[in-house]
């Protein structure tokens, strides 16, 4: 299963990738590019916006229309409108937040884009084949962790 977001959903977009939910970010934002890079992907259309769902309507596009502001309530409502299982325990990361790429596992050997006292924190390390974007398990996997903890109780 694949989605297209608009650009209300950005938060929404890099949060489903971070739990390996392919999630695509259109290169334009302008509705008709939207619509076009939900049918070229055969992606389910994520939208905030009404009138975008209406159009997507009319072109006959799988959408879905968010109807909630706050993320841990999009992630919820997607996962339980799609099905979607969740991971048990977040663990490596697939796919890139930013760019929807894929992660490679890196020896901290391999990385020079990172600070010495980094390196010397943490083992692992993953980069993006596409935008080459470095991650690590750094304070923000304790909020991952948490986030999906909450989602997967959400969703019972």
């Amino acid at each position: 299963m694949k989605f297209v977001s608009d650009k209300n959903l950005s938060k929404l977009n890099q949060w489903l990738r971070m739990y390996n939910i392919e999630s695509l970010y259109p290169p334009s934002n302008d509705d008709n590019g939207v619509l076009y890079s939900a049918a070229r992907n055969k992606a389910i259309l994520l939208t905030i916006d009404r009138e975008l769902a209406h159009k997507a309507a009319i072109k006959e596009l799988p959408h879905f229309v968010i109807t909630s502001k706050d993320l841990d309530d999009q992630l919820s409502s997607v996962v339980k409108k799609f099905n979607i299982k969740l991971p048990k325990k977040f663990g490596s990361p697939v796919l890139c937040p930013i760019c929807n790429g894929i992660l490679v596992e890196k020896n901290k050997k391999q990385l020079d884009d990172i600070s010495k006292e980094v390196k010397n924190n943490h083992d692992k390390f993953w980069q993006c084949g596409s935008c080459t974007k470095i991650y690590w398990k750094g304070k923000h996997w304790i909020e991952i962790e948490r986030r999906l903890e909450k989602l997967k109780f959400s969703i019972i």
